[in-house]
Parts: structure tokens; sequence; C-alpha cells
């Protein structure tokens, strides 16, 4: 029965000559290196932003592989319309506030918080009190998420230095920016200097490295 299926597909030939037929490499273009992991293979987008161009000696477009941009942290959104799967990529600078390394290391400590309210101990013993496994496979997973971010800091650390970060305070419903502290925001003032310092004393590049290379 298989093959009498396979017998009527084949016995109704198609024409195609008339059809411009497509090696799926024509779009690909070599001579633009992927931001990220410096490759100039497969597609690469460059950031949704309009007449988003790095400045310094020349004007750069970066442009960046999907799968790079969604293991280095940077914002890539995917939205189905019309039967077609459409995607867009954010650069370090214009990426949400969201995004950025640091909210995403806020989220992960919120994680543990919300465990440790539910079970009415203080937020800020983290790690206090038994740790079912639901909670657990969530912080495994936000964790490997992050290890992944940081696995590509030799690359967005020069971005982090140049351009800082549009990190935004995590407020609760109903609070307000200007009722708190710079302190209770945990907000840091930075130059370009401070950033480099920083980055340097914490050796981000060394740990992107040593991270990719496990």
């Amino acid at each position: 029965k298989l093959d009498e299926n396979f017998d009527d597909l084949y016995s109704n030939s198609i024409d195609c000559t008339n059809v411009i037929m497509s090696s799926g490499m024509s779009h690909v273009y070599s001579n633009v290196l992927c931001a990220l992991c410096g490759r100039g293979d497969r597609v690469k987008m460059g950031c949704h932003k309009k007449n988003c161009a790095h400045k310094g000696n020349s004007p750069i477009i970066y442009e960046f592989h999907l799968t790079c941009a969604r293991q280095a942290g940077l914002e890539v959104t995917d939205v189905e319309a019309n039967g077609n799967l459409d995607f867009t990529v954010a650069c370090f600078r214009h990426s949400s506030c969201n995004s950025v390394l640091r909210a995403r290391l806020e989220d992960f400590l919120e994680i543990e918080r919300d465990r440790l309210a539910k079970k009415g101990l203080d937020k800020d013993s983290l790690g206090a009190g038994t740790l079912s496994l639901a909670p657990a496979c969530k912080l495994f997973h936000t964790a490997v998420s992050i290890l992944a971010i940081f696995g590509w800091a030799w690359r967005w650390a020069e971005w982090w230095v140049e351009l800082g970060d549009n990190w935004e305070p995590l407020l609760e419903e109903g609070q307000k920016e200007e009722d708190f502290t710079k302190e209770e925001l945990k907000i840091v003032d930075s130059t370009k200097e401070s950033r480099c310092a920083d980055a340097r004393k914490c050796r981000l590049a060394a740990l992107g490295a040593a991270l990719r290379n496990r």
C-alpha cells in the first residue's frame, strides 16, 4: 500500500522549467561578519533600529547570527504573521532594559526571593530553607542561560565599557522611582574609565574565554 502511494506521488510530474530554483545561499553575503563570532557564513541580521550605527572612527553597522545573538543575551524576538515567522534583533545599545545582563541577574535573584516569601522567610536570607524540585529547576535553567551570556563577555564587555547599559530599577506595582534613593534603586553612576577599570578587575574577557572553552 505504501509503494502504491509513492507511485501515485511520482506519476504526476511537475513542470519546473519556469520556476526559479534557489540554492538557499544566494542571500548569504560573506563580506559582512557576525559582530559576535566573527564568521561570514549563514544568514545575519542587523539591529531593528532604523539607521543604527555605532560611531567611532567610522560608522559601523553590526549584524548578527540569530543563534549568536540569543546566546549572547541580545534581544531577539519572533512574530508569526500570515504563516511566516519574522525575526528581529536589537544590538547591545538598543536592547530593552529587560534584556541587559544586570536585569537577568536581578530576575535570577527574584526567583529565590519569591520562594522565600512563600515560605514566610526573610527575602534577604538567600539559600535558607529546603529547596523543592520546581524552584530548583527554575534556578538551574536561569543560571545556565546567564552563564551562556557570560561566555560572550569578551565581546559585550567592550560595548558595556563604551556605552554603559540601559538597565532600569525593578519596581513593584504602584511604586515610583522618584520616591527612592539611588542606593535603594541600586543605581550606580559610572564613566567609561570606571567601567573599564571594573571590567579589568572582574577579568570579564578571561571569564568569557574560560566559559566558552568549557
